[in-house]
């Protein structure tokens, strides 16, 4: 059995007995504290029926180091210098 949940604005496939790695919950949740996630989709729908989903967190891990390279396009970074034309 497994259930989608909704955790922190996305969307996790979650199984009994089983890790999930989540992108930061937010809220300071300290290791071992409970939390229960009530956003449960079944089919597209929402359910709210007395349906919850407990977890437990293990730990604060930080994940391997992204890097990001910003590239402007050659438009932008090529400019010309402003000439003004005068009649002496």
């Amino acid at each position: 059995m497994y259930a989608i949940v909704e955790i922190a604005g996305r969307q996790y496939k979650v199984l009994p007995d089983k890790l999930l790695y989540v992108r930061d919950l937010g809220g300071g949740y300290k290791e071992g504290e409970e939390i229960i996630f009530h956003t449960i989709f079944l089919l597209g729908k929402i359910i709210t029926e007395k349906v919850q989903v407990k977890g437990k967190i293990m730990a604060h891990i930080k994940d391997d180091k992204v890097t990001i390279f910003k590239k402007k396009e050659e438009k932008d970074i090529s400019s010309f210098a402003d000439i003004d034309k005068t009649f002496p």
